[in-house]
């Protein structure tokens, strides 16, 4: 979600020094007051150059998210066999490094974009490693849910900023893909 898509060294530097500038402002300030000039004198670039890269500052921010997975996939991908444990651990991976911005995304109203790149990870995902004779009408129905889950259930973390850990919400999100976080009762209360 970049206007830069080439593959030239020298932008793509750039487009990181943005990343990173934005990335470190966003700890010292609110996400309304970080002005394109902050982000270009923290990086040491002009603005043309930051808008030879990106639109507006929402468009480096979803770079920032999905430059991180898009590196966790290219690794994953790199398996001889893939496993539902291997994506959600690189899933827990990209949270992990990016849990600054992400927690500051979320304390800034940001979600927005946060659910959009949940759900293009999860779309880049599926796309590879769900079987094709798995792919009914249902698909994208199915991707949506499990954006949705994985989005709220992060959202949820940074908003309570309790103590589970990145381990447990690994765990519970493998058990959710594996059909193993409910037991359904037939017993009748009341």
């Amino acid at each position: 979600m970049s206007r830069y898509e080439g593959d030239n060294s020298t932008a793509l530097r750039s487009q990181a020094w943005l990343a990173e500038a934005l990335e470190k402002l966003m700890l010292e300030k609110p996400y309304g007051r970080i002005s394109v000039g902050d982000i270009c004198a923290r990086a040491q670039l002009s603005r043309q150059t930051f808008y030879n890269m990106f639109g507006d500052k929402d468009e480096v921010l979803h770079y920032c998210l999905r430059s991180a997975y898009e590196e966790r996939f290219r690794s994953i991908c790199a398996l001889d066999a893939v496993t539902i444990d291997d994506i959600v651990d690189g899933f827990v991976s990209v949270v992990e490094s990016k849990r600054d911005v992400l927690k500051a995304m979320v304390d800034n109203r940001l979600t927005g974009i946060v659910f959009e790149e949940i759900s293009a990870c999860v779309a880049l995902f599926a796309g590879r490693f769900v079987r094709e004779d798995e792919r009914t009408d249902l698909f994208p129905y199915s991707e949506a849910m499990l954006a949705g889950a994985i989005a709220q259930m992060l959202v949820l973390w940074f908003q309570r900023d309790d103590s589970v850990g990145t381990d447990e919400l690994a765990s519970l999100l493998k058990d959710f893909m594996n059909g193993r976080v409910y037991q359904i009762t037939s017993e009748r209360k009341g």
